[in-house]
């Protein structure tokens, strides 16, 4: 027997929407970022779950990064 969900499932637009962003930019994060889309009846279509686990992803990868460390002589020599 296959597995049920409940997941809540929206479409490109609703989800540019739920974003404040434009659907090309939506785009560009699932071909450049990995944001888990499919297909349905030739339209795209983001499970909100998955979208979530995947944002809260991206926030600990940009946490985890070291930040990054700028000298004052740095500074000093690109005013120069």
């Amino acid at each position: 027997m296959g597995q049920t969900t409940n997941a809540i499932e929206v479409t490109l637009s609703e989800l540019a929407e739920l974003m404040q962003a434009t659907a090309p930019r939506i785009l560009r994060l699932v071909e450049n970022r990995g944001l888990p889309t499919f297909r349905k009846h030739g339209q795209w279509r983001f499970r909100l779950d998955e979208v979530s686990a995947w944002m809260n992803r991206q926030s600990l990868a940009i946490t985890a990064r070291e930040p990054r460390r700028r000298s004052f002589e740095a500074t000093q020599n690109q005013r120069a």
